[in-house]
């Protein structure tokens, strides 16, 4: 439902188990799709994500923000 939300289930290894892939929308409710990112990036268990972000923003800021964070497309 939120970026918060994603990064709790992500954290819990008894719900998620690796491999997984994500598909991160960059405008969420709470925590949006960067911050989200972000957070996962700084997470030594998370941070080998493979995350492809499908989003409705045209905003080119928000493009290079997702790229800097090592998205896989």
């Amino acid at each position: 439902k939120n970026g918060l939300e994603a990064l709790e289930l992500l954290r819990d290894k008894s719900i998620v188990q690796r491999p997984y892939l994500i598909l991160l929308d960059l405008k969420m409710p709470i925590m949006g799709g960067i911050d989200f990112l972000q957070n996962i990036r700084k997470d030594e268990n998370l941070k080998n994500t493979f995350i492809f972000v499908l989003t409705t923003s045209s905003a080119f800021e928000d493009l290079v923000a997702a790229y800097n964070e090592n998205i896989a497309g």
